[in-house]
C-alpha cells in the first residue's frame, strides 16, 4: 500500500520590513533575527513597522526576536518631549473641564433631537464635567421613556411640548448628583418651555432656568412666561440659560435685552456666536456678576454649547 499525505501549500513572499511600509496583511511572519550589522539608526522604529501591517494579533507570528532591533530614535523622544511642553496649541476657548470643583458649571446645547444625538452628549467630556446640562429641542415624546436617555451620575427632569404637530421641542435637564435640589418647577407650553431648579452647591443657593423660545412666540408672550417664572425666585442669584431665537447680535440693544435689564437689573453674557450662522440667540441672563461664560464649538448641531462656571468668590 502506498498513503500519500497532501499539505495545503499558498504560494507566500518574503521582503524586508523596510520593503514593507504602507502594506496590510491579515497573517504575516515576522524574523526579527539579523546576520548584518547595518548602523543602527537603520533599526530605529523598525518594530513599529514590522508590527502595525497585520491586522489582528491572532494574524501575528514572530520568529528569532531581536530585542536590539526594538529601539527609539533619541531625537524623536527629545522632540515629543519638548513638543508637550512648549508647542502645544492654545485652544479659542476656555474648556468648562479648565473649572475646578469649586465652581458651579452649568452648560446648555440645543441638541437638535436627542434620539440622534444622545450618544454626542454622553461622551462630551465639556457637558459631563458641568453640574447642570439643559437640553433643549429633545424632539422626545411620549413615546420616548426617559430610561433610555439616562446620563451616569445625574437625574434628568424632562419636559415636552405641549402639541399635537409632527415636531417636537422639549426640555431635558439634568443635574449631577453632588448638587442639592431643593425644587424644581417646568412649566409647559406650545411656544415656550421653561424648567426652574433651586440648587444648592457648598453653601450658596441659586436659581437655574432652563428655557427654550420658539420663534414664533409674541413678545407679550414671551414676557408672560419670563415674569411668571421669575416671580419664583425669593432673592435667590438667577441664571437663566436659554434658545431664545432672538439675534442680539444683530442688535446689542435688542429689546428682549433692555426688558431684562430695566425689569430685573438682568445682564446678557454671552458675546460669542452660538450658531453656524454667526448668530447670538443662545443667552445667559443673569443678575449675578461673578461668572465666566463662554461658548464651545459643537459638531452634532447648528448650535453651540453655551456655559457658565459661577466664580469660586460666590461658591464656598
Amino acid at each position: 500500500w502506498v498513503t500519500r499525505v497532501q499539505f495545503p501549500l499558498r504560494y507566500a513572499a518574503a521582503r524586508t520590513i523596510h520593503v514593507s511600509q504602507s502594506a496590510t496583511f491579515k497573517n504575516i511572519y515576522i524574523d526579527m533575527k539579523t546576520n548584518t550589522s547595518p548602523p543602527k539608526h537603520w533599526w530605529q522604529h523598525m518594530h513599529y513597522v514590522a508590527l502595525s501591517r497585520v491586522t489582528s494579533l491572532s494574524g501575528l507570528y514572530l520568529k528569532d526576536l531581536n530585542v536590539d532591533k526594538i529601539c527609539v530614535s533619541p531625537e524623536v523622544v527629545a522632540y515629543l518631549e519638548e513638543a508637550r511642553k512648549s508647542r502645544q496649541l492654545k485652544l479659542s476657548y476656555t474648556p468648562l473641564y479648565t473649572f475646578g470643583n469649586n465652581k458651579l458649571k452649568i452648560a446648555y446645547n440645543n441638541v437638535r433631537s436627542l434620539k440622534e444625538h444622545y450618544a454626542d452628549v454622553c461622551n462630551n467630556y465639556n457637558l459631563l464635567v458641568a453640574d447642570i446640562i439643559c437640553l433643549a429641542e429633545t424632539h422626545l415624546t411620549a413615546a420616548h421613556k426617559t430610561a433610555n436617555y439616562r446620563i451616569k451620575n445625574y437625574t434628568a427632569y424632562r419636559l415636552d411640548q405641549v402639541t399635537s404637530g409632527e415636531k417636537y421641542h422639549g426640555l431635558m435637564v439634568y443635574i449631577h448628583k453632588d448638587i442639592t435640589v431643593t425644587e424644581v418647577k417646568k412649566y409647559p407650553g406650545f411656544n415656550i418651555e421653561a424648567i426652574s431648579m433651586v440648587i444648592q452647591k457648598a453653601t450658596t443657593m441659586f436659581y437655574i432656568i432652563g428655557l427654550y423660545n420658539s420663534p414664533h412666540t409674541k413678545t407679550e408672550e414671551l414676557h408672560t412666561v419670563l415674569d411668571r417664572v421669575l416671580k419664583e425666585r425669593n432673592g435667590l442669584p438667577t441664571v437663566i440659560l436659554g434658545d431664545f431665537n432672538l439675534d442680539v447680535a444683530a442688535n446689542s440693544d435688542s429689546p428682549l435685552c433692555k426688558y431684562m435689564k430695566r425689569k430685573y437689573d438682568f445682564n446678557q453674557y454671552v458675546k460669542q456666536a452660538t450658531t453656524k450662522s454667526q448668530t447670538i440667540i443662545d443667552l445667559v441672563f443673569s443678575n449675578y456678576a461673578k461668572q465666566v461664560v463662554s461658548v464651545i464649538h459643537c459638531y452634532w448641531s447648528d448650535h453651540n454649547i453655551i456655559y457658565t462656571a459661577i466664580d469660586d468668590e460666590t461658591v464656598i
